[in-house]
């Protein structure tokens, strides 16, 4: 039997220098073995580089659409950037009309269309002759050619603020079945909006509860129809809750999913090693996910001597349709990041 292989798409931040591209072989992390890794890895050579606006701060957010055929970058600077996966081009994509600070949740709807929702966002201009901003923009007419529309203006309780500080943060989103997307904001509940509407009646609120996970939340149809797929907030350890019910009920939390510094790779020089905040979650199919976790290390508990990847393969499995989830096993590999990279990102191919 022929074993397929795993390629997990990872963008770096890598600075100044702008943001990397690599493509790691994960099939290590799902294979049959119980051993697990005992020295820190080296990253293959990267596939490509993307550079940033040399004249201002410029952050780029990323996903993959058409599954998994191109990955797109949503700058803070209203530019888009396309790479094909096949041909190896970088391209410029069309341009949006609003800024983006704060970084962006970048969601395929379909292989023709996306949806950039802001982390961040004020409902005031940031001068007297600017009109509001959107929360998000939707691409339509294709990934090169199309163009972004605003979404529709959110209801006023989402987006109000107080001058000087974010009226919104957004803390998770996921695609529904569909067109609909749900975004939850810190005090604020939970709404969606149909991302083909132009009116400001295309939201709705879903409730004044939170979804019960960080970031980008997945489906998985092949493995449990109705459930979405995430990290938990805090530990950051691999759940799903059942997104038909409100508030959506978790039904599973694999605490042997936590992030937790093996014994083996402890070395001497090494005094602390902590968790950066931002996490990220691939679904490969087949009941597979791959965690991403960047960490800092230290060797004298205050300066940052070296940042890795931290890379976990989960395979999930049931034994029936009807059956419960069981997490069958879980293995870690870490690897070293260049010298002046600050986070890495795993990303999902839609």
């Amino acid at each position: 039997m022929v074993q397929r292989r795993r390629v997990l798409p990872v963008v770096v931040d890598h600075g100044d220098c702008g943001y990397l591209l690599f493509r790691i072989n994960v099939n290590r992390l799902f294979s049959s073995s119980q051993s697990q890794e005992t020295k820190m890895r080296r990253l293959p050579a990267p596939v490509t580089r993307f550079a940033t606006m040399p004249d201002r701060p410029e952050r780029i957010d990323f996903a993959l659409a058409g599954g998994g055929a191109t990955l797109v970058g949503v700058s803070n600077q209203h530019r888009t950037v396309l790479h094909d996966a096949a041909s190896g081009v970088t391209s410029e994509g069309p341009e949006m009309a609003h800024l983006k600070a704060g970084g962006t949740f970048v969601v395929p709807l379909g292989r023709r269309r996306l949806c950039a929702v802001k982390r961040r966002h004020y409902d005031y201009p940031a001068s007297p002759d600017e009109p509001t901003e959107p929360l998000g923009e939707t691409l339509v007419g294709g990934l090169a050619a199309g163009a972004w529309r605003a979404l529709p203006d959110p209801p006023p309780d989402l987006i109000r603020s107080r001058r000087g500080n974010p009226s919104c943060l957004v803390t998770a989103c996921y695609l529904a079945a569909g067109k609909r997307l749900w975004v939850s904001a810190r005090d604020r509940g939970t709404y969606s909006v149909d991302t083909t509407a132009r009116a400001a009646d295309g939201w709705r609120k879903e409730g004044d509860w939170q979804l019960p996970f960080q970031c980008r939340g997945l489906l998985a149809p092949d493995l449990a129809p109705g459930l979405c797929f995430g990290l938990c907030p805090r530990t950051t350890r691999l759940c799903a809750c059942d997104v038909r019910r409100s508030p959506p009920p978790v039904r599973y939390a694999w605490d042997d999913t936590r992030p937790c510094w093996p014994t083996s790779l402890s070395q001497e020089n090494i005094a602390t090693v902590a968790r950066l905040p931002d996490s990220s979650l691939a679904y490969l199919g087949d009941g597979e996910f791959c965690i991403a976790w960047t960490i800092a290390i230290s060797e004298d508990n205050s300066t940052i001597s070296q940042r890795a990847l931290w890379l976990m393969g989960v395979k999930i499995v049931k034994n029936s349709p009807s059956a419960p989830l069981r997490m069958l096993h879980h293995k870690s590999c870490i690897y070293e990041l260049p010298g002046r990279a600050l986070m890495a990102y795993a990303l999902h191919a839609d």
